[in-house]
């Protein structure tokens, strides 16, 4: 026999029986049993007396969501200068001391001031105009730490090795530069 596909919708008939479930009767179900016994629910169960990992009960007379809403606004977009936020710009110093941006990247929340400290400082300018400045330490090095078990002595203390190329991160603040002046930095 080809099975039929089922349908769906209104006028269809309704699927009275299927080769592929038992029969239907007017049976009741065989009895399950638990652990070897037949269990029943009571007729009037009791009252749940758990006190442990149970929600508080809800309070009669609790005030409910009035039925007038106010009228929706609809959600005004910001510009993108006027969000409280910063760029990032990922720099990477090439062994002949050229600067090339490798990914930039728009960062929201406020831009700290950082400390100017380190090996070496970093200023971005615009038309002679200090946007941003802030220190890059360790710059152009590569550190590593001590064998705490070393027993040579060239396995001992702290190793820096000098590195030809390096990137590092500057962060101009968002509202003191658009996209079309990134290139002019």
């Amino acid at each position: 026999m080809p099975e039929e596909r089922m349908q769906s919708g209104r006028g269809v008939k309704p699927v009275i029986g299927s080769p592929r479930l038992p029969q239907m009767t007017d049976d009741p179900p065989e009895e399950t049993l638990v652990g070897g016994k037949r269990k029943l629910m009571k007729a009037k169960p009791t009252a749940d007396k758990g006190k442990k990992d149970r929600m508080a009960p809800v309070a009669r007379g609790t005030a409910r969501q009035p039925k007038d809403h106010p009228e929706m606004e609809p959600k005004r977009r910001r510009s993108a200068r006027g969000k409280e936020g910063y760029v990032r710009l990922r720099l990477r110093v090439t062994e002949s001391g050229r600067l090339r941006v490798v990914g930039a990247k728009a960062v929201e929340g406020p831009l700290v001031d950082p400390k100017v400290q380190g090996g070496m400082a970093y200023e971005v300018t615009l038309a002679g105009q200090r946007l941003a400045a802030g220190g890059i330490p360790d710059v152009g090095e590569r550190r590593s730490f001590p064998d705490p078990n070393a027993t040579l002595p060239e396995m001992q203390g702290h190793h820096v090795t000098p590195v030809p190329a390096y990137e590092v991160n500057v962060r101009v603040p968002k509202a003191e530069v658009t996209e079309e002046q990134l290139p002019d930095l």
